[in-house]
């Protein structure tokens, strides 16, 4: 999926992201523009350097403290 992502974005290809697709694009431009090679979303791996996207639960813990 991020491959062809990738694929869109470099050959201004329409792309319309919603959902996972919006999160996969974030991740694809954050590791491919951004230069964050380990970007990822929390829901796919909960132990990631770089997350970019978090369940709205992470983000609440979070603001809790």
């Amino acid at each position: 999926m991020i491959q062809s992502i990738e694929f869109a974005r470099l050959n201004r290809v329409p792309f319309l992201g919603i959902c996972l697709g919006m999160q996969a694009a974030v991740i694809e431009y954050t590791r491919n523009v951004l230069n964050l090679k380990d970007a990822n979303s929390t829901e796919f791996n909960q132990k990631t350097k770089a997350p970019v996207i978090a369940l709205i639960t992470e983000w609440l813990k979070v603001m809790a403290h």
